[in-house]
């Protein structure tokens, strides 16, 4: 599957904009600061003031939710970050974010924190439909996060999701 320029290069930027951010908070978190890098404390900053934390429930995609999390408002990125790697629940509401942001808002392109090359044969597996999903987990994804039943459940979400949409309405994944 071919990958634009444009998209690779805005994935590396926010790849490297978060690892950078989560490097800084993690030092504000231990109580050290880092005046050699204003911008990245005002970033961090704004990352903790806009973080909101969901409870599991019924209702995750609730109006009081939706507009917590910002689902309400324009935006050209939406992260989602974890506390842990691989448990159900993120899975569960990750998938319902990601069903919530493709049918109602439009979103085509959602990025996870993998391994880009890794990504691209998921991506084409969603778009194409063609391969074995567990064969694609087990031989070109390297960290057992994304070797669970949980991720599973997205990803076929996002192949079913595409399996009738024209090709520039296909949602892809890196």
């Amino acid at each position: 599957y071919k990958v634009t320029t444009k998209v690779f290069w805005l994935l590396l930027l926010i790849i490297i904009g978060l690892t950078a951010c989560q490097s800084n908070f993690m030092e504000q978190q231990n109580g050290e600061e880092n005046p050699t890098n204003p911008e990245l404390d005002l970033l961090a900053k704004q990352l903790r003031e806009s973080s909101y934390p969901l409870v599991l429930g019924d209702n995750i995609l609730s109006e009081e939710n939706m507009e917590q999390i910002g689902l309400n408002r324009g935006f050209t990125i939406f992260g989602i970050a974890k506390a842990t790697d691989g448990t159900k629940e993120f899975y569960q509401v990750n998938l319902e974010i990601i069903k919530h942001l493709v049918q109602n808002r439009g979103i085509r392109v959602i990025g996870f924190d993998m391994n880009f090359s890794s990504s691209i044969y998921l991506n084409h597996y969603i778009h194409s439909g063609q391969g074995d999903l567990i064969n694609i987990l087990l031989t070109k994804l390297y960290d057992w996060e994304w070797k669970t039943e949980g991720f599973v459940q997205v990803v076929d979400w996002l192949k079913e999701y595409n399996s009738d949409k024209a090709d520039s309405q296909k949602v892809s994944l890196y």
